[in-house]
């Protein structure tokens, strides 16, 4: 057997674990997102300390259950963190909101605010981690794709954002603008066309290349950005661009990838014969 087919085999058959793992690192990395974003600025309001405390509750809770089947207890304790992470990213997406756009609706405001859909991320995983927990009985995996395309779609909203509050000025920060919108269409589509032929899959796995290489140049563009700016530490994670915010985009390529262990078995042994 080959290194390729026995590490798609052994994914394949640890794919819940490896997706339940994935939850948890990503609650984790939001709660220190979020500490970090409102440590800058502050912690001004109480529901600051929530967006960044239960990030940390939720991705202990998940890894809990990493080793092992939770049960119905294990259960009960997952649907709640993923109930309560929606609820808490639907809250966040609306308090980001009512800074300024519900001050003065129009486009300028929502460009010059908050991370509009920094919050959401957290409901997007509370959905995910629910759709881990129905993974068990039934096939979840055009919600999975749905859920990675439109989390595609986000990233390209928060880099717009970002990127429109200093004009563009560089042609290569549309990059991720259109790599997230590009992506969202292929798994959209992808989503709701099963089983893939070759032609298909080797496209959605070139998706994810370019959302990982994407990830990669901005990361070594943001942090060298950051560091090398001469202002205090606390101003330069209120007033620059995240360092590590386009690491989201390869949280993503790792989430299509997983999404891609939900093909099923006979899609598996067709990747195979393919090869």
């Amino acid at each position: 057997m080959r290194p390729f087919d026995y590490a798609m085999e052994a994914a394949q058959k640890h794919r819940r674990r490896l997706l339940l793992l994935f939850i948890a690192g990503n609650f984790a990395g939001l709660a220190a997102d979020c500490t970090l974003a409102h440590w800058s600025i502050g912690f001004y309001h109480p529901g600051m300390y929530l967006s960044a405390l239960w990030p940390a509750l939720a991705a202990l809770a998940a890894a809990a259950f990493v080793p092992f089947e939770p049960r119905r207890f294990g259960k009960s304790v997952l649907y709640a963190t993923a109930g309560a992470s929606l609820v808490v990213g639907l809250l966040g997406l609306l308090w980001h909101l009512s800074g300024q756009f519900f001050a003065e609706p129009a486009f300028a405001s929502l460009i010059y605010s908050a991370p509009l859909f920094g919050p959401a991320v957290i409901s997007i995983f509370g959905v995910t981690l629910y759709l881990y927990i129905r993974s068990g009985s039934r096939d979840v995996f055009r919600p999975l794709a749905s859920v990675a395309a439109v989390s595609c779609l986000g990233l390209a909203i928060m880099a717009y954002q970002d990127h429109a509050q200093n004009g563009f000025w560089i042609w290569t920060e549309w990059v991720p603008v259109l790599a997230g919108v590009f992506s969202a269409a292929v798994l959209g589509f992808y989503a709701w066309k099963r089983p893939l032929p070759g032609a298909e899959r080797s496209l959605v796995l070139s998706v994810a290349v370019l959302v990982l290489l994407v990830g990669v140049i901005g990361t070594v563009y943001h942090v060298s950005a950051f560091f090398s700016f001469p202002t205090p530490l606390r101003e330069r994670f209120a007033l620059l661009a995240p360092p590590f915010a386009p690491l989201l985009y390869c949280d993503a390529a790792v989430f299509i990838g997983l999404t891609g262990l939900w093909f099923g078995g006979k899609a598996v042994k067709r990747l195979k014969t393919d090869r």
